[in-house]
Formats: C-alpha cells, sequence, structure tokens
C-alpha cells in the first residue's frame, strides 16, 4: 500500500510537471573564438582534449568566427523559480578574417537547470547552467603570412561535451530572450585530424507554445 502511494505520488508530480511543459523554438547568433591544433599534434583517433583548445599553445592556429544555429526542446516549469529544459540544435560557423578560413557545421543535444531570479508574472530573469553533447563536422586552411598558398587543409569530425552558462530574460507567456556561453569540457577527435573545440558566444531569441 505505501508502495502504491508513493508510486501515486510521483506519477501525480510527473504529470503536473508534464501540464506546465512549454514546446520553444529559437534562433542563436554568435560569435566563435577558437584555436585548431595542426595536424601534427593531434593524429590519433580517439585522442581528448581537455577544456577548450583556446587555452594551450600560442602555435596553435587561431580562428575568429561568427556562427548562426537553430534550436527546438521543452521547457518544464517546476516551481516559480525553478525549471529544467531539453534543447536540440545545430550551428554553422564560418571564420570572419580572410587569411584564414575555417567552416564548420556542428549539431548538439543539451540540459539545463532554469533559475529564476525575478517573476513578476509578466517578466522572467534569472540564470541558464547546463551541459550538451556536441558533434563537428568542420574543415579550415592556414594561409601563412597573407599568403593565398594553402598551409594546411584539412576536413575533421569529433565530439565531445560543453558546459553552458548564461542569462535569460522572459517576456510574457510566449518571448525568451538569452545570452549563452559554451565553454567545452572534453572534445575526441573521430578520424586522427586536428581539434576543433570553440569558446562560444551566442544571443538567442525562443518563441514558446
Amino acid at each position: 500500500m505505501k508502495k502504491l502511494f508513493v508510486a501515486g505520488l510521483v506519477s501525480l508530480a510527473l504529470s503536473a510537471s508534464l501540464a506546465q511543459a512549454k514546446f520553444f523554438i529559437g534562433v542563436d547568433a554568435g560569435y566563435d573564438y577558437s584555436k585548431v591544433t595542426p595536424k601534427f599534434i593531434a593524429n590519433n583517433m580517439g585522442d581528448i582534449l581537455w577544456g577548450s583548445s583556446v587555452f594551450y599553445s600560442p602555435t596553435f592556429i587561431d580562428f575568429h568566427s561568427w556562427v548562426a544555429g537553430i534550436n527546438l526542446g521543452t521547457s518544464h516549469d517546476i516551481t516559480d523559480n525553478f525549471g529544467l529544459r531539453w534543447v536540440l540544435g545545430g550551428n554553422y560557423a564560418q571564420a570572419i578574417e580572410p587569411k584564414n578560413t575555417l567552416q564548420s557545421i556542428d549539431i548538439y543535444l543539451g540540459i539545463d537547470t532554469l533559475l529564476t531570479f525575478v517573476n513578476t508574472g509578466s517578466m522572467k530573469f534569472g540564470a541558464i547552467m547546463g551541459l550538451e553533447a556536441n558533434f563537428y563536422l568542420y574543415d579550415y586552411v592556414d594561409n601563412m603570412f597573407g599568403s593565398r598558398d594553402s598551409h594546411l587543409a584539412t576536413a575533421n569530425v569529433s565530439a565531445g561535451a560543453s558546459a553552458r552558462l548564461g542569462l535569460g530574460l522572459g517576456l510574457g507567456e510566449h518571448n525568451s530572450f538569452e545570452f549563452l556561453l559554451r565553454i567545452p569540457v572534453a572534445e575526441s577527435n573521430l578520424d586522427g585530424g586536428a581539434f576543433y573545440s570553440p569558446l562560444r558566444f551566442t544571443l538567442g531569441y525562443k518563441v514558446l507554445f
């Protein structure tokens, strides 16, 4: 009887949580800063790079890129000041400077904790903390000293995980704006090629239904 009672409470809690779930679709735009490891440094399939490559040797190749993407998921309000959400998204990034060229496509699946500091009913403001798994497909060319002769050209595949930290502002029932910083935790090259693990800063807008 006790087990049935506990199971009933859990089912009721889950039902209430699902009832408050909101589906969302969003867009992001922002900036990537990355340092790609030369091929001769990372040449073993399955090697792992901990943290972002931007914190490593200055001999790594610098890339500054713009990034844009789309995402979707559901947001679940557990209490007035605490929530959870999952998000599935994809991004495209391209280097800004003409000297070095880079293009990348990534797909990610993440889960976020939503902490609300201010909740007036019509406006919410709070913090975002989460973790995502990502898959990168990218290629780049390093043109030394401004030369258009290719010094290093390669196509690569990698996968890993990144921390998600940010701030969110909700207006009304259907509009959400956020600033998000993605910090790589670990990245593994899947083809024995170079590493690409950018620090990513994005501004995003989501419509909730």
